[in-house]
């Protein structure tokens, strides 16, 4: 059947490039086989497929039409940074059809994420803990310490308990786990655009508990 070929693909696909099944949901893990299947046709079509897709780092190409700074409607840019490229172009992907918010940038460090936060002056950028040199929340310190009206969101593989509250104190808006649908992450972005803080309704108990205590 269709569901148990590409259920058996996606596990293949994660094993390949070393990522743990049980932590991801099937949703996130097809998003992840899409964005890879896309990396792989669109560096064949321009002859540049010329090593493994997991050594692509630094500031990633954003398409022909939007390679450069352009106009976009206010509170729609987007930065991505995550040093997972698979999972990166998988979650690029799934925003740009099912959002109507403007990729300008992705990036795999702090280092390219701080390089393209300056040249693209993003509205938002959605960021990982886990990255290279330079944590996450680090990095939401550095680029606020820049660009003070940057909206953040946080989605991470890591449990919220672990990093939720040292992500808002540092100044993100929001945490989201990769663990969590699809969805989720659209329902956080529209949150995060409107002002407001999201966290999932399991840790806003958690807080609320903590806080009573």
């Amino acid at each position: 059947p269709l569901c148990a070929n590409v259920e058996f693909y996606t596990a293949v696909l994660l094993d390949a490039v070393g990522l743990d099944r049980a932590l991801f949901s099937p949703t996130f893990a097809v998003a992840r086989v899409a964005g890879w299947l896309a990396h792989v046709a669109e560096h064949a079509r321009v002859g540049r497929l010329t090593r493994p897709a997991s050594r692509y780092i630094g500031v990633a190409p954003v398409p022909p039409a939007a390679s450069a700074p352009a106009m976009t409607e206010t509170g729609k840019s987007l930065l991505i940074v995550d040093d997972h490229p698979v999972f990166r172009h998988g979650i690029c992907q799934f925003l740009r059809q099912f959002s109507e918010l403007t990729i300008c940038a992705e990036a795999a460090n702090a280092k390219h994420a701080l390089e393209a936060m300056r040249l693209h002056q993003p509205d938002l950028a959605l960021l990982d803990v886990s990255l290279p040199g330079t944590n996450g929340i680090e990095l939401i310190k550095h680029m606020l310490a820049e660009r003070p009206t940057l909206i953040i969101l946080i989605l991470s593989m890591y449990d919220e308990s672990l990093y939720a509250l040292r992500a808002l104190r540092a100044g993100a808006k929001g945490y989201v786990m990769k663990q969590q649908a699809m969805e989720n992450i659209l329902d956080a972005l529209k949150k995060v655009r409107s002002g407001g803080i999201y966290i999932s309704p399991k840790f806003s108990e958690k807080l609320i508990f903590k806080t009573i205590a």
